[in-house]
C-alpha cells in the first residue's frame, strides 16, 4: 500500500509539473474583498493588451480551498496541488497559445496567499481597497440570494472569525448579524492583504475609487496596467482607451440598506469598532 501510495503521488506530481508550466509567463493576480469592480478586467485587459489573457473569476473558482485549510481539511501540500490542477488547464491554454501575460481578477485568492508563489512563480498581486462605507452599500444594494457571503441562504463554506485563533471578533462572532460579519470580512481580508503588500516589491494597492476616477483619468487602473506592464496593442493608445472609459456606465439598482445614514446606531458602532483599523491604515479617515 505504502509503495503504491508513494508511485501515485509521483505519477501526480508528473502530471501537475506538465500542465502547469507557468515559466516564461507574467501572472498578474487581482484581489480583495468582492465588489471591488473588476469583472470589467477580463474585456479591458484582454482585448487592448498585446500578449494577454484575463479572467474574472475562472471556474473552479478556488473558493473551497481557503475554507478547507484553514478548517484542517486540507496540508498546504494538498492545497497547492489543487490550485495547480484547478488552473491547469488555463495554463496549457496559454503555452498552447504563447500567450505570455496572464492575469487573473478573484477574490477568492485572498485566502490563498501563503500557495500561490509555488503555483505561479514570481506572481505580481494587485490589492484594491474600498472605501469601507461604500464596500457595505454596494453589498447590501443587492438583494440576498445563494452564494452572497454570509447571506440567510448562502450555500458556501465562508471563512470566519473563530478560524483565526488570535482574531479579535472570534469570540464575539456568534452573536453577530450578516451586518458585523461583512465588516470583519472587509477587515480581515484587507489586514492581510496590507500586510502582504507591505515591502514587497511585486505587490500594490491601489484605492477603488481611483480605479474609476473619471475626473483623474481612472488613474488607478492605469496604474494597475503600468504594473503589470503589459504593452498596448497596435492601434491603441491611451486617449482612446479613456474615450471609452468615459462611455462606460456601471449602474446599481440599490436595495435594502442603502447608505450610512440608514444604518441604526448600533450598526454604526459595529461598523467603526470593526472597519476603522483598516480605515485609517488606508487613509479613507
Amino acid at each position: 500500500m505504502a509503495l503504491f501510495k508513494k508511485i501515485s503521488n509521483n505519477l501526480k506530481s508528473r502530471y501537475l509539473s506538465s500542465t502547469n508550466n507557468w515559466d516564461g509567463i507574467d501572472v498578474s493576480l487581482v484581489t480583495g474583498t468582492g465588489r471591488i469592480g473588476t469583472m470589467f478586467f477580463k474585456d479591458f485587459f484582454t482585448l487592448n493588451f498585446e500578449d494577454t489573457l484575463a479572467y474574472h473569476e475562472p471556474w473552479p473558482d478556488l473558493h473551497d480551498i481557503g475554507y478547507n485549510y484553514h478548517h484542517n481539511k486540507y496540508s498546504e501540500e494538498r492545497a497547492i496541488d489543487i490550485i495547480k490542477r484547478e488552473r491547469s488547464e488555463i495554463c496549457a491554454d496559454l503555452n498552447k497559445r504563447e500567450i505570455k501575460n496572464y492575469l487573473e481578477s478573484n477574490y477568492n485568492l485572498s485566502y490563498l496567499l501563503p500557495f500561490l508563489k509555488p503555483v505561479f512563480g514570481d506572481f505580481k498581486l494587485v490589492h484594491i481597497i474600498r472605501e469601507p462605507k461604500s464596500q457595505l452599500q454596494s453589498i447590501f444594494s443587492v438583494k440576498e440570494a445563494k452564494r452572497h457571503i454570509y447571506a440567510e441562504f448562502d450555500n458556501r463554506n465562508r471563512i470566519t472569525a473563530p478560524d483565526f485563533p488570535n482574531d479579535p471578533f472570534a469570540n464575539q462572532w456568534e452573536n453577530w448579524s450578516r451586518f458585523e460579519k461583512l465588516c470583519w470580512h472587509y477587515y480581515k481580508v484587507n489586514t492581510m492583504l496590507g500586510d502582504y503588500v507591505e515591502n514587497n516589491p511585486n505587490a500594490i494597492t491601489v484605492r477603488f475609487d481611483e480605479i474609476f476616477d473619471q475626473a483623474n483619468d481612472y488613474q488607478g487602473l492605469f496604474k494597475i496596467a503600468d504594473f503589470i506592464n503589459a504593452p498596448m496593442k497596435e492601434g491603441v493608445t491611451k486617449s482612446k482607451l479613456l474615450d471609452s472609459l468615459s462611455m462606460r456606465s456601471n449602474k446599481t439598482k440599490k436595495k435594502g440598506i442603502q447608505t450610512y445614514d440608514n444604518w441604526s446606531d448600533s450598526q454604526k458602532e459595529s461598523f467603526h469598532l470593526i472597519t476603522d483599523p483598516v480605515a485609517k491604515r488606508f487613509g479613507f479617515i
